[in-house]
């Protein structure tokens, strides 16, 4: 039987496992998102205020009008953060946990 020597591994000091479990963990950089001002998204916009603004703007004065469309363009830039997220078909919801205790 040949005995074969153990290999070296160098010892791991806590510094450098801290680095690569950071490293490890870390969330990856996010894809920038487009600003809600871009051509399509201010076409987004004008058309939702139009729609509301035809149904709406009888009953609303010029500055409930304004804080209409500012909220509008809050709703399309949300929206089109949304829309740039790409999920596949692995991608599941979060399911929270909640433990059972039994209440004595």
């Amino acid at each position: 039987m040949v005995s074969m020597p153990a290999p070296s591994i160098p010892p791991l000091d806590s510094g450098s496992a801290a680095r690569y479990h950071a490293s490890v963990m870390a969330e990856p950089e996010p894809d920038p998102i487009e600003p809600a001002a871009t051509e399509p998204a201010r076409s987004e916009i004008d058309a939702l205020f139009a729609l509301v603004h035809q149904r709406y703007g009888d009953r609303l004065t010029a500055e409930q009008l304004a804080a209409v469309r500012v909220g509008i363009e809050g709703i399309v830039a949300t929206s089109r953060a949304l829309r740039a997220v790409r999920l596949r078909s692995s991608d599941e919801p979060f399911q929270p946990f909640a433990p059972f205790r039994a209440e004595p």
